[in-house]
């Protein structure tokens, strides 16, 4: 695909990094330097672990499949070589653990969703430059509401603060990566929950964040449901907050 630049999340960027650097510290790699360099290629010690990996898991599960992959166990491969411990291309059982651990998290990373052409992967903006974290963005919603009322919203799951849009919901997570915009927070009248993604708040900003999407709950609670009406009030609001007026009548 010369010429063409393909989307890419960073949490999969970062989840890809991880497992290289995974390989690489690898006793495997480490055992096989002294043989000729196409088995240490990265993509030849993937591509190896990759097979260990869906044996691993797949025996975790109950199932076996020779066909999808066929590893000689070290045990095994020792009866027939001398000198095992400086040519055996995988992983030993013991050193397999961080680097299925590197590819559950390269797994966990891949978004997909169903289209009518099949399942389609997609990806998220990258975050802002300073962004908030978790622990902040709850520190702000604590500040604004009062730290009960933050405690039984989030206990409750009326408000979802997330460290990426990764762990949206699958049908918001899709729509925000459709958007290609970095969208910091927003509310779902579905189940009437509020949504806050702190790799997409700038630092210093999660306090006027809530107070935006938080009038969104607040109109969907008082049950606002023309529409016309519903965009001539939030733009009333953002002129109240705009030039610091709110309170007023």
């Amino acid at each position: 695909m010369a010429g063409r630049s393909l989307p890419s999340s960073p949490f999969l960027n970062e989840a890809f990094a991880a497992l290289v650097k995974a390989l690489e510290a690898s006793p495997m790699r480490k055992r096989l330097k002294g043989l000729p360099s196409y088995w240490g290629r990265p993509t030849e010690l993937g591509a190896r672990s990759f097979e260990q990996y869906v044996i691993e898991r797949m025996e975790a599960n109950g199932y076996t499949n020779d066909f999808l992959a066929n590893v000689l166990s070290f045990e095994q491969y020792q009866e027939k070589r001398e000198d095992a411990d400086k040519t055996y291309p995988y992983h030993k059982t013991e050193e397999l653990a961080p680097v299925a651990q590197a590819f559950d998290r390269l797994f966990g990373a891949l978004k997909t969703r169903e289209t009518g052409k099949g399942v389609e992967l997609y990806s998220f903006a990258d975050p802002v430059s300073d962004p908030e974290t978790v622990e902040s963005v709850r520190a702000a919603v604590e500040k604004a509401i009062g730290a009960r009322a933050a405690a039984r919203l989030i206990e409750n799951g009326k408000i979802v603060i997330h460290a990426s849009p990764e762990s949206l919901p699958d049908g918001l997570a899709s729509a925000v990566s459709r958007s290609r915009r970095k969208v910091s927070g927003l509310y779902d009248p579905k189940t009437k929950t509020l949504h806050l993604v702190a790799a997409y708040i700038r630092r210093g900003d999660a306090g006027a964040k809530l107070r935006h999407e938080g009038w969104h709950m607040f109109l969907d609670a008082l049950q606002v449901q023309d529409r016309a009406r519903y965009k001539a009030l939030m733009k009333r609001l953002a002129l109240l907050e705009k030039f610091g007026t709110a309170g007023r009548t």
